[in-house]
């Protein structure tokens, strides 16, 4: 089998959504930290900021501190493989490396040995992954101001982090390695602003992956898994005082590339979660936050709902996810980031329906979802308990297929509501709660 690899790499002219409702919510956390990282695993999820580590247990409805004992916790340097193995890592000020490890969710964490071999420079470490609970991967720069020399540099743990042992070193390299990936316990990337690096042993042993045919000067952010051997990157590349995004492929492995999609833009990729092979978002500066649904072919620009930079996206499927970012900001989307109408599947249902409305109560968005078997005008109204229509939000001719409407109340207040779904042949109405 063929095998693809996709880079994004940061900045645009895209298309903006017509709709001036935001697909995002703001969560309050009650913090102005920087919330660097999100990772979300169905109900369990872990927010990464400053010296904190949030946890939620119910998809994000509630958040909880688990852990506050690593000050200055570096946004490139913490990672969670799964819902209970993760691992923690500080940079700054440099050598030695502290770090913590988790393998049971963040109940107990272990200390690692911030010693890690060099030959004398100092060591930052912009990566960490833990293959298993004793196989762990750390990844940066070992450098030095007098001579001024700079090398990438992996190093190995098989033990929980009590060892080290330096595994690969890119020599004159000033970016160092700064992302690690890995699709299996043996197969897994380093990538560094001009390449990929590739191990099929653990990590025992890297070799260089020849034939990237762009320069990437700008830092590379974020590298996903793999989706039946296509693996997808994002990040930036500056030219002339701007930042652009691209979106390049290879089909052999990486050793040849082609681009797929570039444009211009003012702000810089901070973050990327790719659910599948055509389906991605990435986030930035100013609340940039853009979506693909073809593989990269073409991308939207979403309203997030801030002007606050964001540097982590996860999502837990194609409709809910998070977006992580400056001052405390955390968004949740119900909807994949969409609003208003959307045709989430062309296939033709076996009847007319009208389904219950998610998530229920709500506030201040909602989602609405209908089936029509054939094509028909359709009608999606909202009424008070009067009986008073106060929304009309769908009233046109659509065809066969599954829709779903993200419903933005913030016009309304709180209290029981009604939706209505009419057709030539067909009524049905539902209640639905706005709760502030």
């Amino acid at each position: 089998m063929k095998k693809v690899i996709l880079i994004i790499i940061a900045t645009f002219v895209l298309s903006s959504n017509a709709n001036s409702q935001s697909g995002w919510q703001l969560v309050n956390l009650n913090t102005n930290k920087i919330l660097s990282k999100i990772y979300m695993f169905d109900n369990i999820g872990y927010i990464l900021t400053d010296s904190i580590l949030y946890k939620t247990l119910d998809k994000g409805d509630s958040w909880s501190i688990i852990f506050t004992g690593l000050p200055n916790l570096d946004i490139y340097t913490g990672f969670f493989k799964s819902p209970d193995l993760g691992a923690l890592l500080k940079t700054y000020p440099y050598s030695p490396v502290p770090g913590k490890l988790t393998t049971n969710g963040g109940k107990t964490f272990d200390e690692m040995n911030p010693q890690l071999p060099g030959i004398g420079g100092i060591i930052s470490v912009f990566s960490i992954y833990p293959i298993n609970h004793n196989v762990i991967i750390a990844a940066g720069e070992e450098f030095d101001f007098f001579p001024v020399w700079h090398d990438g540099v992996i190093f190995k743990s098989t033990n929980g982090g009590q060892t080290w042992t330096l595994v690969y070193r890119l020599p004159s390299n000033p970016s160092g390695i700064i992302g690690l990936k890995f699709k299996d316990e043996n197969s897994g990337y380093a990538i560094t602003s001009t390449g990929l690096h590739m191990t099929t042993n653990g990590g025992g042993h890297w070799a260089p992956k020849a034939g990237f045919a762009y320069s990437f000067n700008g830092k590379v952010v974020c590298l996903s898994d793999s989706f039946n051997d296509t693996i997808y990157a994002a990040g930036n590349t500056l030219s002339a005082d701007s930042y652009y995004f691209r979106y390049i492929r290879s089909i052999d492995d990486g050793n040849t590339w082609s681009l797929i999609y570039q444009s211009e833009y003012t702000a810089r990729i901070r973050g990327a979660f790719f659910l599948n092979s055509q389906t991605a978002w990435v986030v930035g500066d100013a609340g940039l936050i853009l979506h693909t649904t073809n593989g990269g072919a073409d991308w939207n620009k979403q309203i997030s709902g801030t002007t606050e930079t964001l540097y982590g996206v996860s999502f837990i499927n194609s409709d809910t996810g998070f977006a992580v970012g400056n001052n405390g900001t955390l968004l949740k989307t119900y909807t994949g980031g969409l609003v208003g109408i959307n045709q989430i599947s062309q296939n033709v249902p076996t009847e007319i329906g009208l389904s219950q409305n998610f998530p229920n109560p709500f506030n201040p968005s909602t989602v609405i979802k209908f089936s029509l078997p054939e094509n028909t005008h359709v009608n999606l109204t909202v009424y008070d308990q009067l009986g008073r229509i106060v929304e009309s939000l769908v009233d046109s001719d659509l065809t066969t297929g599954t829709y779903q409407f993200i419903f933005n109340a913030n016009n309304l207040s709180s209290g029981l509501y009604y939706y209505r779904l009419s057709t030539v042949n067909y009524n049905q109405t539902k209640k639905m709660v706005i709760l502030r």
